[in-house]
């Protein structure tokens, strides 16, 4: 062994290999950074590493049979000639151990820039609709509530914002009057609103407890993405079934965050009862649908059932606020700021921005919440869109179109985020903009009634009074809803023209029937606009 390590030495295999070791070791770290730049194949990388595994006992044989000498390349020498080797001798030894440390400081580096910050790469927003559960249990408490806790699963990934299942199931009665927001139902909404996921889910009993299964399905072509079940021995574990669920298909889209050991319990629900999630959830759906007096009940009794739900307090408040009576819902937000360690991160930006801009008029405050609830849920809608409303109260119409922009760029085709980038544009001054995105919605839905109001601004600033005024009338055709805020409008064109008692007769009118259907913020401002017209 001795006689062998002492040949090694004398043929410079020892320094053959160090110097190709150190020169390949950068060969493949620069390959590593340049390729990519230059969009090569992943196979060109892979097979520069092949080659340097391949050349080193190459190398190896070649130098234990050549020597480099003053005459060039040529066979190693007997050991008894006397030849004079200028790759040998401590000054090779440097030129080694400094291309070896060159090699490593290089691996380093690359390392260090490459990972030390610590910022993963970012995922693509995603967008998920989920369809009904299939429950198969009998049992009414689990209908409507494992869809509410599978969405605050979910939404626990920065990338993902779930589609409200109430607009969904809205838009599915028009679409297709009497359909289920089941699997088929859900894929229909997708499909028009561009939602890129379905997720849908059964429970089922099994002795004694329940088996729960979620599957993730693209809706274009309803192939089966990726699946998963789980069991619960009881209907305390499901809410924590649930969870898991909402972790499986996190972590089937990208989300490295589902296995972080510090990641809060907040963050895959926010109710210990089942009770309180489905008496949330009920109230939520008729909040939504403005049914705020009957949404009421419900809160009360999911904070019965959990007195810690946060977003119970939160939802209870903000239908309290829509109902004029501030005094109680202010109470209630203040309740729900000490209950902020049981909502998610999300949910608790979302809670203090509202609270910013409806209790406290700190809009500056509201803006900070949103940009901290945007820079870390990219793909939150109401994030994008409550800022911009927050702007909007500030009178930076500017800063109000940019912020509803940014959440147009993510849902390019969400109907409420384009009717808010099209009258944020419209107050902007960029007419033609609002005008133009109006028409597009109204292309899509022309039931959307309030696309008509930037439609009527364009033509306005562009002196076309009568083309103003056929889009009002348009407004009103539209839907229900849209008849008040037309009678305003038409009422705004003839104080415009300074016909006055015709102004006065269209707003007498319009408080007259606005007094019976009991829009007292609209009712508000044309009180204001009668008196203007009466002066």
């Amino acid at each position: 062994m001795h006689r062998l390590i002492k040949e090694l030495r004398r043929r410079e295999v020892f320094r053959t290999v160090g110097l190709y070791v150190g020169i390949g070791w950068i060969t493949i770290e620069g390959a590593s950074v340049m390729l990519p730049a230059f969009d090569a194949p992943e196979w060109v990388l892979r097979a520069v590493i092949i080659l340097a595994i391949i050349g080193l006992p190459v190398a190896i044989v070649l130098a234990w049979i050549y020597d480099v000498t003053d005459s060039g390349l040529e066979v190693q020498a007997d050991p008894t000639d006397t030849v004079i080797i200028p790759f040998g001798g401590r000054k090779t030894d440097f030129v080694v151990i400094g291309v070896l440390t060159m090699a490593l400081g290089f691996s380093l580096y690359l390392n260090l820039t490459s990972t030390g910050s610590g910022v993963a790469e970012p995922i693509e927003p995603v967008s998920v609709l989920i369809a009904d559960f299939d429950n198969q249990t009998g049992d009414p408490l689990f209908d409507d509530s494992l869809e509410q806790a599978l969405n605050i699963g979910l939404e626990g990934a920065t990338f993902i914002t779930a589609y409200r299942r109430t607009s969904a199931a809205r838009l599915l009665e028009t679409l297709k009057p009497g359909s289920k927001l089941d699997e088929a139902g859900a894929r229909l909404v997708s499909l028009r609103e561009g939602i890129k996921l379905v997720v849908s889910g059964s429970v089922v009993p099994d002795d004694g407890g329940y088996e729960l299964s979620a599957r993730m399905v693209n809706p274009e072509d309803g192939v089966v993405l990726a699946e998963s079940s789980v069991e619960a021995k009881s209907k305390l574990e499901v809410l924590t079934a649930i969870s898991s669920l909402a972790d499986d298909i996190r972590e089937e889209l990208g989300d490295e965050s589902v296995n972080d050991a510090d990641r809060p319990l907040g963050e895959t629900f926010t109710s210990t009862s089942l009770e309180s999630v489905k008496n949330y959830t009920q109230a939520q759906n008729l909040a939504a649908n403005g049914r705020y007096d009957e949404a009421l009940p419900f809160y009360q009794q999911a904070i019965a059932s959990d007195g810690n739900f946060g977003r119970a307090y939160s939802g209870w408040a903000l239908s309290l606020f829509y109902l004029g009576r501030e005094e109680e819902a202010t109470a209630l937000w203040e309740r729900a700021l000490t209950e902020m360690d049981s909502m998610t991160e999300r949910e608790r930006l979302r809670t203090l921005g509202l609270y910013y801009v409806a209790v406290a008029g700190d809009y500056p405050k509201a803006v900070e919440s949103y940009q901290s609830l945007v820079d870390k849920y990219p793909a939150d809608n109401t994030g994008h869109n409550n800022m911009a409303i927050s702007y909007y109260f500030m009178l930076d119409f500017k800063k109000a179109m940019e912020a509803a922009g940014r959440g147009l760029e993510i849902y390019p085709t969400n109907k409420t985020v384009i009717t808010n980038y099209a009258l944020f544009a419209m107050l902007a001054g960029e007419f033609d903009n609002g005008a133009q995105h109006a028409e597009e919605l109204l292309a899509i839905d022309p039931g959307m009634w309030k696309a008509w109001l930037p439609i009527a601004m364009q033509k306005m600033a562009s002196g076309d009074i009568a083309g103003a005024e056929q889009a009002y009338a348009n407004m009103a055709k539209s839907s229900d809803r849209g008849v008040p805020f037309s009678i305003l409008g038409l009422a705004d064109i003839a104080l415009f023209e300074e016909d006055f008692a015709k102004a006065a007769e269209l707003l007498e009118a319009g408080v007259s029937g606005d007094t019976v259907g009991g829009n007292k913020r609209l009712l508000g401002r044309k009180y204001i606009a009668l008196a203007e017209a009466r002066a």
